[in-house]
């Protein structure tokens, strides 16, 4: 399933991004766009912040939304779009204020993707 066209044209005005993936709990990637190289680095913060997200919300702070870490290299944005994470990796010295600022849209124009995997989840968890 295509992401919304709203989704290219919010990542087309966001400076610095390198690397952008969907991924499922499991980390496996559903979308991805950019530099090839850095997925499989990608993809497993993007199970790992799966994981983190799910264990935060177990210790009574609340739904994590998003989170992000500042590299040597790079800066890694993830945002919870439970069940699917949206994880984007900016160069080194981008302003990542942009990028904070436009998840909620990225996550909104991100919902029919979500609707899909939610769906499959259920219907696996019933079989």
């Amino acid at each position: 399933m295509p992401a919304d066209s709203s989704f290219d044209q919010l990542l087309g005005r966001l400076e610095g991004v390198k690397t952008v993936l969907v991924c499922d709990p499991e980390g496996a990637i559903l979308l991805c766009a950019g530099d090839a190289s850095c997925e499989p680095r990608l993809q497993r913060l993007s199970a790992t912040y799966s994981q983190t997200a799910d264990h935060t919300s177990k210790l009574g702070l609340g739904k994590s939304r998003h989170m992000t870490a500042f590299c040597d290299d790079c800066a890694v944005v993830h945002a919870s779009c439970s069940p699917i994470v949206l994880s984007l990796l900016v160069h080194a010295g981008a302003d990542v204020a942009p990028i904070l600022d436009a998840l909620p849209e990225l996550v909104e124009s991100l919902a029919p993707l979500q609707q899909a995997v939610e769906r499959l989840l259920s219907q696996n968890s019933r079989d």
